[in-house]
């Protein structure tokens, strides 16, 4: 799966849901028509099918331009909150792919492309069949997308854009330049500090999400071991000890380091509901304070010591939790605003680069299944080097 903007992505054709509206650009897929009886079932739309990029866009075609498909994806996106799937075989896969490369990255070049293309379909290949899938369904032979470095570079230099083709599309670039994928404005950041606020923007959803996942697993690993006496003693509870006559009554023990997983302020009403991880805020952040954040973090400790250290020094990798635990202070950048500024991005650049322990984070936070942690590594990694950055930087015609 290939993020391109907002909510709309590229996926592989054998993973088609009729539950996401979708366009259908495959050779086995793309003419047939969807079951009367399934169409009642899944709430999907088919907005079109073509079975080739050839029958997809083109004059007289579903799209005459490629432009014109991604401004009616970019509009169905302003009125619709679900995502939006292009599910392609791997030749139209491939080719839509570049089509996009080329409209937002002018620096770039066969080889640069390829780099950043190959760790991507790596990632999918080990990725898209796994736990993390957005979708349910499974892509067959998924270890075959990878297509020989000659074709790619064969579709790279048949799929041209002029200069003048391509300021056509200034008008959406500037709609949705906080919208794109976040690694290539992290090249441009990196690069000479270009669209940070845009980044700022895009990285926002991927923080909050990564915080309330982070949160959710602590919650999760209380309400799972409410009745270990160890665990109660590590978090100091006022009313126990709580048995399975009572173990029911331990989320609404005063113990600071149990409120802080219960409090109604953060929580909502359905305090004990652990939530699905969302980048639209299902935990209220701004409420969590100075002293939630230190007890949240001692309630790491605790729970990582009663729960996995106690047998003789025995670990899981569950003890990563704990490790982690400095990015609760990554909540005080929510506490009075929902976008993070330019200052947050920075700090978060900076802990990625220099603090990190551990294996997830802002960028890393493995659950974020759109972003090519392999190339972010490499982005990071090539911070003092403007040459390998410049091919991957987003920039619009005439910017400055």
């Amino acid at each position: 799966m290939l993020h391109l903007f907002k909510k709309v992505y590229l996926d592989f054709d054998d993973k088609i849901n009729m539950s996401y509206d979708r366009i259908i650009c495959s050779k086995i897929y793309g003419n047939n028509t969807d079951s009367i009886e399934l169409a009642k079932v899944f709430y999907g739309k088919r907005i079109a099918s073509a079975d080739s990029i050839d029958n997809l866009i083109g004059r007289n075609k579903s799209y005459n331009t490629f432009l014109d498909m991604l401004l009616q994806l970019d509009d169905f996106s302003d009125n619709d909150t679900g995502p939006i799937y292009i599910y392609c075989d791997k030749e139209s896969y491939y080719t839509l792919a570049i089509k996009w490369l080329k409209v937002i990255l002018p620096f770039a070049d066969d080889v640069s492309a390829w780099k950043f293309f190959k760790s991507h379909i790596f990632k999918q290949q080990n990725f898209a069949n796994s736990r993390l899938s957005s979708t349910f369904r499974f892509t067959r032979d998924n270890h075959t997308w990878l297509m020989e470095e000659a074709r790619f570079y064969s579709i790279w230099r048949d799929q041209t854009l002029s200069v003048e083709e391509r300021e056509t599309f200034i008008p959406f670039l500037q709609k949705n330049k906080s919208k794109i994928s976040v690694e290539f404005l992290l090249a441009g950041y990196l690069y000479d500090g270009r669209n940070g606020g845009a980044l700022a923007e895009s990285i926002t959803p991927l923080v909050r999400k990564d915080l309330e996942k982070y949160l959710n697993e602590h919650k999760e690993l209380i309400l799972v071991h409410l009745q270990r006496t160890k665990l109660q003693e590590m978090l100091g509870v006022v009313n126990g000890p709580y048995t399975f006559d009572n173990f029911y009554d331990m989320p609404n023990d005063s113990s600071p380091l149990v409120n802080v997983l219960f409090k109604q302020d953060i929580w909502g009403d359905i305090n004990v509901f652990i939530r699905r991880p969302s980048s639209n805020g299902s935990i209220n952040l701004s409420a969590i304070t100075d002293e939630d954040i230190e007890n949240l973090k001692k309630c790491s400790e605790a729970a990582t010591v009663a729960i996995f250290d106690v047998e003789g020094g025995f670990k899981t990798t569950y003890n990563c939790i704990h490790a982690e635990c400095d990015k609760f202070d990554f909540i005080k950048m929510f506490r009075t605003k929902d976008t993070l500024d330019v200052d947050d991005l920075n700090k978060i650049i900076d802990y990625e680069l220099y603090h990190q322990k551990h294996s997830a984070g802002a960028f890393y936070a493995i659950n974020l299944g759109t972003v090519n942690t392999y190339f972010v590594d490499f982005l990071l990694n090539s911070k003092e080097n403007t040459g390998a950055l410049r091919p991957y930087i987003f920039e619009m015609p005439n910017e400055t």
